[in-house]
């Protein structure tokens, strides 16, 4: 029953990062910001394998953090939610559940990606799997951002 709940979760949250743009439902999903920072992946191009290497962890941690305060901005605005409370809790309780399932969505499909490496060496393999991390980030910090971007507010 468990297993059945989390597969559920996990392809809803793909169905969520699929780039709905393609799809016709909005005219775009990611952001001028989104873009610059996923740009900034490709700069790490210009290094050394080795300083590759360190520059995609470097944007990795980045991602992370701008997706947690993403998530946090999140909780703010719903906090502050023109609604009755009852759907502001269940709102929020959704959204820990999604940012749990997209974490587990990320980690797996990025071990997927980083596999399409093949026999490449450990260190290329492993920058497959960072720069995939840093670009799904900063797609779900975007989507969150663009969710809640008319949520009516309370005039506090």
């Amino acid at each position: 029953m468990i297993n059945n709940q989390k597969m559920r979760i996990v392809t809803l949250i793909v169905l969520l990062t699929l780039n709905l743009s393609s799809f016709g439902i909005f005219a775009s999903t990611t952001t001028d910001l989104a873009d610059k920072m996923i740009a900034q992946l490709d700069e790490c191009e210009a290094f050394s394998q080795s300083d590759r290497l360190v520059c995609l962890q470097k944007q990795a941690k980045q991602s992370q953090l701008a997706l947690q305060q993403a998530e946090q901005n999140a909780f703010n605005l719903l906090s502050k939610w023109d609604d009755d409370e009852q759907f502001i809790l269940l709102a929020k309780r959704k959204l820990t559940l999604s940012n749990e399932a997209f974490a587990h969505y990320r980690d797996v499909h990025c071990q997927y990606f980083k596999s399409l490496g093949g026999g490449a060496i450990t260190n290329a393999l492993e920058m497959r799997r960072l720069t995939c991390v840093s670009k799904l980030n900063y797609r779900q910090a975007d989507q969150l951002g663009h969710e809640l971007s008319d949520l009516n507010l309370k005039n506090k």
